[in-house]
């Protein structure tokens, strides 16, 4: 069954549903001749660049391309992205243009990053290697750094315990690079 709701901050003028669906309603509008009535419709997606389904809205004259799963999250899931949340919208299935709210979840940017490990040169997350030094390397990214945390010529196992240490222990430092990078790399070298 199709549930409708309003847009945050587009109310009573546009819906979003729970099958991923915009609709502009009816209302009147401004324009030079006066006021004129538009109708209620479906409106139809594009794709972004980025393979997103996007939309575009607009309220008196200003016009914005919002990204259909964010209205559906912002609609149904209260997600608020105003670019400060580490929290993220993600696609469980990983197709960009399934925008139903059964296919939607809210993540962090972490989990969403590294969701579904497919590419690179090591099975593990956080693991890489390094070709022309022939060797495994850990790493953890804490925007706009990546923290080296260890290598071993053979042992990813050995280098994802370190990613995986680094990460349980990010969470005591939250907001603190400085802090975290001299901890983490203080601990790292006490387990060599």
């Amino acid at each position: 069954m199709e549930i409708w709701k309003d847009i945050p901050s587009y109310e009573g003028v546009y819906q979003v549903s729970n099958l991923g669906k915009v609709k502009s309603l009816e209302r009147k509008v401004k324009n030079k001749d006066g006021l004129r009535t538009v109708r209620e419709r479906v409106l139809k997606p594009r794709t972004d660049v980025y393979g997103y389904d996007v939309v575009s809205l607009s309220v008196e004259q200003k016009i914005k391309n919002r990204t259909i799963h964010l209205l559906v999250a912002s609609a149904f899931l209260n997600h608020k992205s105003d670019g400060t949340t580490r929290n993220v919208v993600d696609h469980i299935n990983n197709i960009k243009t399934d925008n139903r709210l059964s296919n939607l979840q809210i993540i962090s940017h972490r989990d969403n990053c590294v969701k579904n490990k497919k590419k690179g040169t090591s099975r593990f997350v956080g693991v890489s290697y390094h070709k022309a030094k022939n060797l495994y390397r850990a790493g953890i990214n804490i925007y706009p750094d990546v923290i080296f945390l260890g290598s071993s010529k053979s042992d990813q196992e050995y280098c994802s315990k370190l990613y995986q240490m680094a990460l349980k222990e990010m969470d005591k430092y939250d907001g603190c690079r400085l802090t975290f990078r001299n901890y983490i790399q203080a601990k790292v070298r006490d387990l060599a």
